[in-house]
C-alpha cells in the first residue's frame, strides 16, 4: 500500500512539474504575490478592462492566461500571454520559511509584476484563508503568527528574496495594496501596458475598476458568478471565509493584541529587509517612499 502511494504522489509531482515547465516557456508576463496581497483584485481589473477592450466573454475574466492566449491566438497577436499566481514557494504550505526557493533565474526572459502589501495585514487575511477556506491549520491566530511554515517571517521571506534578485527578471515592477486602494487606475493601466495592451480609452480604465470595486466583487463572490471553486466563500454564512473578505487597509488592529501587533513591529524593524518593510508600512500611511523596487533591463 505504501508503495502504491508513493508512486502516485511521485507521479503526481512530475505531472505539476511539467505543467509548471509548460506554463513558463508559454508566459511572457507574471504577476506574483505571495497570497492575500490584492492579486484577486488586479486579477479581475485586468480581465474586465481586456474583455471589454477586446468584446470577449467575461466567463473568461478570471482567467488571464486563457484569456490572454485567446485574445493573442484571434484578436491581437501582441498581447504578451499573462499569468497571475503566486511563486510556488509562498503557496507550500509544510515549507519552512528559511527553505523558501530564493533561485529566480527561471523568470530570467520573463516580465514580472509583483505585489506586496503591509504584512501585518497579509499575516491576518491570511490566517482566515487557511483556517476558514483551506482548514489546513487549527492553533490560534497569535500561533500562527509566529508559525515558522505559515506565519509573518514566511511572508517577509517571499518579500526578501524577490527585493534581492529584483534585477533578474527583464521587466520588473513592484506595486502595493495600499496604491492600488490610492490610484487603481494608474496600477491598472500599467499593468495592461506590460502586458502589451495599448490605447485602452479611459472609460474602459473607468468601468474596470468600478466592475472591481469591493462590494461588487463581494457580490460576485455570493452568487459564485464565475463558478470557479477559487472564487467562492468556504462558508456563505461566514463572512471571514469569504475570498472578498474585507479589503482594508491597517485592518490586522482589530484582530490582533497589543503583544502580537508589538512582536510583529520588531520582526518588520529588524528583521528581513527593513528598508523594504518600511516603505509598505509607509505606504500605509499614504507617504511615497523610494526603494528602487521598479527596473527595465533591454
Amino acid at each position: 500500500m505504501r508503495l502504491v502511494r508513493a508512486a502516485g504522489k511521485a507521479r503526481t509531482a512530475l505531472r505539476m512539474r511539467a505543467t509548471r515547465a509548460r506554463a513558463l516557456r508559454e508566459t511572457d508576463v507574471f504577476v506574483l504575490s505571495f497570497p492575500k496581497s490584492g492579486r484577486t483584485w488586479l486579477t479581475v481589473m485586468v480581465g474586465k478592462a481586456l474583455c471589454l477592450q477586446y468584446g470577449c466573454s467575461e466567463e473568461h475574466i478570471p482567467q488571464t492566461l486563457l484569456l490572454t492566449k485567446l485574445i493573442k491566438a484571434e484578436r491581437d497577436p501582441r498581447i504578451k500571454i499573462t499569468g497571475f499566481g503566486h511563486d510556488r514557494s509562498s503557496t507550500d504550505h509544510a515549507l519552512d520559511y528559511r527553505a523558501m526557493f530564493s533561485d529566480k533565474r527561471e523568470f530570467g526572459d520573463k516580465g514580472v509584476i509583483l505585489l506586496v502589501r503591509d504584512p501585518r495585514d497579509v499575516a491576518v487575511s491570511f490566517y482566515f484563508q487557511v483556517t476558514r477556506r483551506e482548514n489546513v491549520f487549527t492553533g490560534s491566530l497569535s500561533e500562527f503568527l509566529r508559525d515558522e511554515t505559515l506565519g509573518i517571517r514566511k511572508i517577509l521571506a517571499f518579500n526578501k528574496n524577490w527585493y534581492e534578485r529584483r534585477n533578474v527578471p527583464r521587466r520588473f515592477q513592484l506595486f502595493t495594496y495600499e496604491e492600488m486602494h490610492e490610484n487603481p487606475r494608474r496600477v491598472l493601466s500599467t499593468t495592461l501596458e506590460i502586458m502589451g495592451v495599448t490605447d485602452v480609452p479611459e472609460e474602459i480604465v473607468a468601468q474596470a475598476v468600478e466592475f472591481a470595486s469591493f462590494a461588487n466583487m463581494r457580490e460576485l463572490e455570493s452568487r459564485d458568478a464565475f463558478g470557479a471553486a477559487s472564487m467562492r466563500p468556504g462558508d456563505p454564512s461566514d463572512p471571514e471565509s469569504f475570498k472578498v473578505r474585507r479589503g482594508e487597509i491597517g485592518g490586522y488592529r482589530k484582530y490582533l493584541s497589543a503583544d502580537d501587533i508589538a512582536s510583529l513591529g520588531r520582526e518588520l524593524t529588524g528583521g528581513i529587509v527593513p528598508k523594504l518593510q518600511a516603505a509598505l508600512v509607509a505606504a500605509r500611511e499614504g507617504i511615497r517612499v523610494d526603494v528602487g523596487l521598479t527596473s527595465v533591463v533591454a
